[in-house]
């Protein structure tokens, strides 16, 4: 295979640009898929160095980051979860002061004790 029908995201004219620019850096560590002769497409990272004292050879290592790229999904799906957990438990802290911020009022229009010590907060005038 040649490196455009192995290349799975990178068209022919992509393909070219890169080799030039790895010719003008001498050298690329990226990210990219491959496509394997029966079409099967994996996640691969790319080292490859151009040497031109080699005959203007390139030299490449392939390896496969399949396994890598499905763990970092799985991190990135979890902790969107997390932040997903965290800004409701959040805003529901938030609702839980601001009805005890309510009830601290009503009481003290009433002629009684603010019942929750809201000195923590910002806001004064929330304690008994």
């Amino acid at each position: 295979m040649h490196l455009p029908d192995l290349e799975a995201r990178e068209t022919a004219v992509d393909v070219h640009a890169h080799i030039e620019r790895i010719v003008a850096q001498g050298s690329d560590l990226f990210e990219s898929w491959h496509r394997t002769k029966a079409g099967e497409v994996w996640s691969v990272e790319v080292n490859t160095s151009h040497w031109p004292e080699a005959g203007g050879r390139f030299f490449a290592f392939v390896r496969d980051i399949t396994e890598r790229k499905a763990a970092e999904n799985e991190l990135h799906r979890r902790n969107e979860e997390l932040e997903r957990f965290n800004r409701a438990t959040v805003g529901r802290e938030l609702d839980m002061v601001e009805l005890k911020k309510r009830i601290n009022a009503l009481s003290r229009e009433l002629g009684h004790a603010a019942p929750f010590q809201l000195d923590f907060l910002d806001d004064a005038g929330d304690g008994p």
